[in-house]
């Protein structure tokens, strides 16, 4: 047998309730306010890093010391 009943509060909020322990949930229709996102390191960094191609060396060779 179900031991969870459901009903409508008079805000229309909707209600399920266990009549064995007495647990509630509510679901409101009423749009919820709407969070920002949390600011992480990811998304409050400027992206201001120098972007240009370089070339890279590592070893010169004896023909460009010439």
């Amino acid at each position: 047998m179900d031991k969870i009943m459901m009903f409508t509060t008079d805000d229309d909020d909707q209600v399920r309730e266990c009549v064995a322990c007495g647990f509630t949930d509510a679901v409101s229709d009423a749009e919820q306010p709407s969070n920002p996102e949390l600011e992480t390191r990811v998304n409050k960094r400027k992206n201001e890093d120098d972007h240009t191609v370089k070339q890279v060396v590592f070893f010169k060779s004896s023909a460009d010391d010439e």
